[in-house]
């Protein structure tokens, strides 16, 4: 296959993804079909095949490309604390690795995985890389630590990630002074890696 041959095909994978994404936001995971994909694509329903095997592996790319995107935002942000729990304040708006479409497209792949095992697969193996990389990160940075406390810490930032992507829906209402909060922030995350704290207290100086 040439290289012309491949860009071509990955173009087209591309905007068959993107496709599905918008027809998955529209219509709901379950109540979009290949065809659906298709029209949205403006592609032929075999030109859809030939890149995907079914819906479910178009699923299966989507999570990928927001999880990869979530990964590397982890890996830039990295232990910069302060910058953490300014994220968390914000509810982590205007980060394209958290855009809000996408947590509504997930939410539904969630919903789907009660209903399909293949999507259920999908979604505990996205949520294990991201362990798997948080543990791998802390570890790097806490090599004094055993496996069971790393887990535990890591859990606790998926915790903080993933309910602070929920409220931010549902806050909108009942604002919340934004200091107050980021000295919470701050606070917890500085006992959770207390050895930052100096580090952090040094930058501000």
């Amino acid at each position: 296959m040439t290289t012309d041959r491949i860009s071509r095909q990955d173009a087209r994978r591309d905007a068959i993804i993107q496709a599905a994404r918008t027809c998955f936001r529209d219509k709901g995971l379950h109540g979009t079909s290949m065809a659906d994909i298709a029209r949205e694509a403006q592609l032929g329903p075999g030109q859809i095949y030939r890149c995907f095997q079914n819906k479910d592996a178009i699923v299966e790319a989507i999570i990928k490309v927001i999880i990869g995107a979530r990964v590397e935002h982890m890996l830039a942000v990295n232990h910069d604390l302060v910058r953490k729990a300014d994220e968390f304040t914000r509810g982590l708006a205007g980060i394209a690795a958290f855009d809000s479409h996408d947590d509504a497209l997930l939410l539904e792949i969630s919903a789907e995985a009660t209903r399909n095992p293949r999507i259920a697969q999908l979604v505990v193996e996205a949520d294990l890389r991201l362990f798997e990389q948080g543990c791998a990160m802390l570890k790097a940075r806490y090599p004094h630590l055993d496996t069971t406390q790393i887990n535990a810490l890591s859990e606790v930032m998926a915790v903080l990630t993933e309910g602070t992507l929920v409220r931010r829906h549902v806050r909108l209402h009942r604002p919340v002074d934004a200091q107050c909060l980021q000295s919470n922030y701050l606070a917890i995350l500085h006992t959770l890696f207390p050895d930052t704290q100096r580090n952090d207290t040094s930058k501000k100086e």
